[in-house]
């Protein structure tokens, strides 16, 4: 089979989705939106932001080669990793079968920052042959813009037991090393310290939380964060007195 992804080659949602096919010996094609920060081997990689990276006029030039690229390779699949980016060049390609996927917030956040942004995503769901999405949530978001339930697949994010493990030994050695009791309890918030997840409201509940759970602990992660939200964060962890709660 021969597939081509329109994605972000540093994901590794990307990664999730590529890797089997390329094992499985399939021809895999991935045009990546960003700049290339790691090899693909086995794959045919094109780092479209070589060829051009000029604001507010990349996308276009982007699906105009994407659209010779696939006519030219003529794949079994083009598809589309996230609905903006991704999704509009899809539907600039002009091709068939066209497979999206929404990954987040291009599909519950995107439609509701204007009514041009809506429209665009709009013209994706219409455009694909078929949706996937990994929640629920995204499952109903999908529906009110109109997707047909037939026209989707809820595909869960798999997870792999051989390092997410109900194994005692490693909790314990875990708790040991962030410094937390071996039976309090605790609550992991993996995202970013960025605006868009909302750490904010863990810390409001946690500090709520405490006061029938006292020994409850809230674990956060500290990567790329957003430099002025993760220091308003720190001044509401101050704020509620939860100093001694949190672990980074």
């Amino acid at each position: 089979m021969k597939i081509v992804y329109i994605a972000d080659a540093n994901s590794i949602h990307t990664r999730r989705w590529v890797e089997p096919f390329v094992a499985q010996g399939h021809e895999v094609h991935l045009l990546s939106y960003k700049p290339v920060t790691q090899g693909w081997p086995g794959a045919y990689l094109v780092d479209l932001t070589r060829l051009t990276n000029v604001r507010k006029m990349r996308f276009a030039y982007w699906g105009l080669w994407a659209r010779r690229y696939v006519r030219r390779l003529r794949p079994d699949i083009l598809h589309s990793h996230q609905l903006q980016a991704a999704g509009w060049m899809g539907v600039m390609a002009g091709y068939h079968p066209f497979v999206a996927s929404a990954w987040g917030s291009d599909l519950l956040v995107e439609p509701q920052r204007s009514g041009f942004r809506r429209l665009l995503i709009w013209r994706v769901l219409a455009c694909c042959d078929g949706l996937t999405v990994p929640s629920p949530v995204m499952r109903d978001a999908a529906r009110a813009l109109g997707v047909p339930q037939d026209k989707m697949r809820l595909l869960p994010v798999p997870l792999d037991h051989h390092v997410f493990r109900p194994s005692p030994d490693d909790r314990l050695e875990t708790r040991r090393r962030l410094g937390l009791d071996a039976d309090a309890p605790v609550v992991l918030c993996t995202r970013r310290a960025a605006t868009l997840y909302n750490l904010d409201v863990a810390v409001e509940a946690a500090a709520l939380a405490r006061r029938r759970f006292p020994d409850l602990r809230l674990v956060l992660l500290r990567f790329t964060p957003e430099p002025a939200y993760l220091h308003d964060l720190e001044s509401l962890i101050c704020q509620r007195g939860m100093q001694e709660a949190v672990r980074w």
